[in-house]
């Protein structure tokens, strides 16, 4: 029996999704000697399927005529045998990699052979699903997890790991999730999962036939990746497989080195006959891309890659979705809202976001011809100082570039010092390091400085882009905050950001005593009830709403947030500043803001994502003066 991808129903999906408005059939083709079911044109050829991984010969006599056709593009070719290992790889085709049951005859004789030709299969599983029960949460298993919204959040990590690592993001095309979620609400696929704590670490679509179980589109949470729960869900799946009494266990397309570790075959997949044109020129690009690509100098080919794989996504990504008969799926509207942002994650609910609903709100207040005026003023300023800089670092020999210092692996309260600026100076590149921009205007006062690591930061909500940013290796440390030191005229900025800080630029030592306050930051005069060093509480929930009522229109978008400010109600603070000037970094301008106030160590816990997870970046909340009264 051949695989999914061959079957009626995969085809009659395929067509209503990625082929809508064409005349297209399912039907039987002979090329080379070989059948292969697929969907075929009215007017004759086959139509180019993207997320088809391979097609698999037909066995036994065709249901209808047979139409020849010149050649196709993916099916598999033939099928060796492995020991533990990838055989030798080739331009001109694909492995697939398979486990054949009927070579054991006990689920134990499996595990014991592909435990004694690799050490990582089965040996350490137990263990690691013991370490996710005691830091994570309970462990559970699902081979049907019918939920929508959990199957955007695992392409989501399958995306941003496929474009992590410089390949073809197809999931970027909301049509071609569609397809996904199609086959998931009609039972033809299902989602299997292994979650830990109420969240899940690792996800895998999956097919059940009657002698075979087949793996598709696999994916986990990139803050897991130390439990290795992709494996770990594999594993499961193995043994479900054996305990169905399967034939085949198909991890489908993909020579990672993990698949190997359990299958005792794998097929060749390539292309048959002749493809037409656009195939052959898409293989040859291909293989000439990675071939100049291997190269350490052909800078030319990188761009060349960079420039036609940046082309590629773009087009998928401008892919609308397909409408379909009858009532609108619910989840129809999620894929509507992740296109926009996709692969990054959004907020569950923008209202919890105070900075955004803020920044939203100085926008509509301000005549639009007023915002285009002040940008363009900030860039010429930025041209006037920024471009004799950039012409000079043009000019200068581009040092190779430099391996980022080992990991710290920092946690929530460890003490660090920031390094002098000339040793944090040999790490960047162009200014940054692994991405991370050090910003010397503010984060050159605080060297040599001893600080308590705040919060390990893995995701937070950016305002420029309106997505999730995950940045590698960063944290922030309490007391580091921007001063807008860097911004210029009308001068500043009064939110006091926290810094984000590369672990490269941080050294350990030993937690003695209570580190050193970082020096105070200047405050700023400005009108208003509460000035900086008052000490103040913070009024009840009904109190505030009893203000914002009185008065809907005076908040200037600082809104009362439950989700963000309930837990402050009655407690005490001291004002660190009052707020005078915000800066706009999606706009790039300076806006003011009069009646609120920052106050120490009261920072925002994070905005819920749509994704999972909160948003980490530490912002501070802001204060209408009516909100407090006297301590």
């Amino acid at each position: 029996m051949s695989n999914f991808f061959s079957a009626p129903w995969f085809s009659q999906a395929a067509a209503q999704v990625l082929l809508p408005g064409e005349e297209v059939r399912p039907g039987t083709v002979e090329v080379a000697g070989g059948r292969y079911d697929l969907l075929i044109r009215a007017r004759g050829g086959v139509p180019h399927l993207p997320l088809v991984d391979f097609y698999e010969e037909r066995v036994g006599p065709a249901d209808g005529p047979i139409h020849r056709v010149a050649g196709l593009p993916a099916v598999s070719l033939s099928s060796r045998t492995v020991d533990g290992e990838p055989a030798a790889r080739s331009e001109q085709h694909r492995a697939a990699p398979w486990i054949d049951w009927t070579a054991f005859s006990t689920w134990e004789s499996f595990v014991q052979v592909t435990s004694d030709r690799q050490w990582r299969a089965f040996r350490q599983s137990d263990r690691k699903i013991r370490k996710i029960g005691r830091e994570v949460g309970k462990v559970r298993f699902s081979l049907d997890t019918p939920d929508h919204d959990l199957l955007e959040r695992c392409l989501a990590w399958k995306s941003r790991q496929l474009r992590r690592t410089g390949r073809l993001d197809r999931f970027g095309s909301a049509r071609n999730r569609q397809l996904l979620h199609l086959l998931l609400a009609q039972g033809h696929l299902r989602l299997a999962v292994l979650a830990a704590g109420g969240q899940p670490l690792s996800a895998v679509l999956i097919h059940h036939a009657p002698d075979r179980m087949s793996c598709w589109v696999t994916a986990y949470d990139p803050a897991f990746a130390i439990y290795s729960p992709g494996v770990l869900l594999f594993e499961h799946l193995m043994k479900a497989s054996w305990d169905a009494g399967h034939r085949v266990f198909d991890f489908l397309i993909g020579d990672e080195d993990y698949k190997y570790h359990y299958a005792t075959h794998e097929r060749l997949v390539g292309a048959v006959g002749r493809t037409g044109l656009q195939d052959w020129l898409g293989r040859q690009g291909r293989a000439a891309l990675h071939r100049w690509g291997a190269d350490p100098g052909a800078r030319i080919a990188h761009r060349a890659r960079t420039l036609t794989m940046r082309t590629l996504q773009d087009r998928l990504q401008r892919e609308r979705i397909t409408p379909l008969p009858g009532p609108e799926p619910d989840w129809i509207p999620t894929l509507h809202a992740n296109s926009r942002v996709w692969p990054g994650a959004r907020l569950a609910d923008p209202a919890d976001c105070q900075l955004i609903s803020l920044l939203d709100h100085a926008k509509a207040d301000t005549a639009p011809l007023r915002v285009v005026v002040d940008r363009l003023r900030h860039e010429v300023q930025r041209l006037r100082i920024g471009l004799p800089r950039r012409i000079e670092r043009r000019r200068a020999s581009h040092p190779e570039p430099i391996e980022p210092p080992e990991p710290l692996n920092l946690k929530a309260g460890d003490t660090v010092r920031v390094k002098d600026r000339a040793g944090i100076g040999r790490t960047l590149q162009d200014g940054k390091l692994q991405g991370l921009y050090y910003i010397p205007q503010v984060m050159d006062s605080y060297a040599g400085q001893t600080f308590v690591v705040q919060d390990a930061v893995d995701q937070f909500y950016d305002e420029a882009s309106r997505r999730v940013v995950r940045p590698r290796r960063s944290v922030t440390l309490k007391g580091a905050t921007c001063d807008g030191s860097q911004l210029l005229a009308p001068g500043g900025c009064d939110r006091g950001c926290p810094v984000f800080w590369h672990d490269g630029w941080l050294e350990r030592v030993d937690a003695v005593g209570v580190p050193p306050a970082p020096p105070p930051r200047p405050d700023r005069k400005a009108p208003g009830r509460w000035q900086a060093g008052d000490r103040v509480r913070i009024a009840s929930r009904e109190h505030i709403l009893a203000t914002c009522a009185a008065d809907p229109a005076g908040d200037q978008g600082i809104r009362y947030v439950p989700a963000l400010m309930a837990a402050h109600f009655g407690t005490e603070a001291v004002v660190a500043r009052r707020m005078a000037w915000a800066y706009d970094e999606r706009l790039r301008r300076h806006f003011a803001v009069t009646g609120a106030v920052v106050l120490e160590g009261v920072s925002c816990p994070g905005a819920a994502l749509h994704t999972g997870g909160r948003c980490q970046r530490g912002c501070a909340l802001l204060w209408r003066d009516e909100w407090l009264l006297p301590a």
